[in-house]
């Protein structure tokens, strides 16, 4: 099949929403699939975590279900303080591009690395928050990963 089909984004989709809509700013965060951008969208000057993969990897892979797993779980409106929402997605020939909350701090994971170790007052912090955001998804009848 070739690599360039488009993927269905379902009602995420933004069929008028393309990467000039933007300027990308600098990298925030990667993955095995590609990379989260800090961007600015030009029309309105809102800042946006905008998660750009590369369509070759995800097919290469055999990511598709995964990839989409994550989408839908976005898509599902969620609202609370200690998860990033999508707005929407769109895709070129051969990038998927998911529109997201942007979150001043990073993640957990970099904060973790760099750290080494926490101390406990801050662990429990952090596994309250992370707690509270998976109670929630479940009262959604969400459970993922």
């Amino acid at each position: 099949s070739n690599t360039n089909d488009n993927i269905n984004l379902g009602p995420s989709a933004n069929p008028n929403a393309k990467p000039t809509d933007f300027d990308f700013l600098k990298v925030i965060g990667k993955g095995s699939f590609g990379k989260v951008l800090l961007a600015k969208r030009k029309c309105d000057g809102t800042f946006y975590a905008v998660k750009v993969l590369h369509k070759k990897t995800i097919l290469k892979k055999k990511e598709q279900t995964h990839i989409m797993a994550e989408r839908n779980v976005l898509l599902k409106n969620v609202k609370h303080p200690f998860l990033v929402g999508l707005h929407y997605s769109f895709q070129t020939s051969e990038k998927l591009y998911f529109v997201l909350d942007y979150v001043n701090g990073g993640e957990l994971f970099f904060h973790l690395q760099r750290e080494r170790c926490f101390r406990e007052p801050r662990a429990r912090f952090y596994a309250a928050e992370v707690a509270s955001a998976i109670g929630y998804l479940h009262s959604l009848n969400i459970i993922y990963r």
